[in-house]
């Protein structure tokens, strides 16, 4: 596994996380895109 697809094997659910954070208290629009593109 090279450095970047670790760093986003690493990165993939703490963006999905925090998108889903961000959601609750804002109109969801990048986390659909988000969840549907992994």
């Amino acid at each position: 596994m090279n450095k970047s697809t670790k760093l986003v094997f690493l990165l993939s659910p703490l963006i999905r996380f925090s998108e889903a954070a961000f959601s609750l208290s804002q109109p969801p629009r990048i986390t659909p895109y988000v969840f549907k593109s992994n």
